[in-house]
């Protein structure tokens, strides 16, 4: 991955845990790498090369390499682009096996509405310095 390649961040829109990790990745990302849009989105459902295979939560598209990544690919490909100490996970997300990765995000996946609950808008309310990185 090159230094300015950017990407597009589809995020589940009625998950709570969704957009605290949107927000966190607004704080630690660094140069700007990251558009962030609902998986909801025309653009996502004109971006998906298969539309019976819809991400449970958050997918990744590379505009460089015209690619969507998801579960544990999408969640590593996040962390390379943030800034440390937040990077430093992404070198241990490399540490683990992409089927134990996928399955460690199934379980997260499967359970994170229990634990965080639906947020009342459909988007994060994001500071106004902020919202130049949402497309609608």
């Amino acid at each position: 991955m090159q230094k300015n390649e950017k990407f597009i961040v589809f995020f589940d829109g009625n998950c709570g845990f969704c957009h605290r990790f949107v927000r966190f990745a607004l704080y630690a990302m660094k140069q700007e790498p990251f558009l962030f849009a609902p998986r909801e989105s025309r653009l996502f459902n004109t971006l998906n090369p298969s539309p019976s295979l819809q991400p449970d939560s958050i997918a990744v598209y590379s505009q460089k390499n015209t690619q969507l990544y998801y579960k544990g690919e999408a969640v590593r490909l996040i962390f390379s682009q943030l800034k440390y100490p937040w990077k430093g996970l992404f070198y241990l997300l490399n540490l683990i096996p992409k089927f134990m990765l996928n399955y460690t995000y199934d379980i997260v996946a499967k359970y994170r509405h229990r634990f965080f609950k639906k947020p009342d808008d459909s988007c994060p309310t994001v500071p106004f310095s902020q919202r130049k990185f949402f497309i609608h």
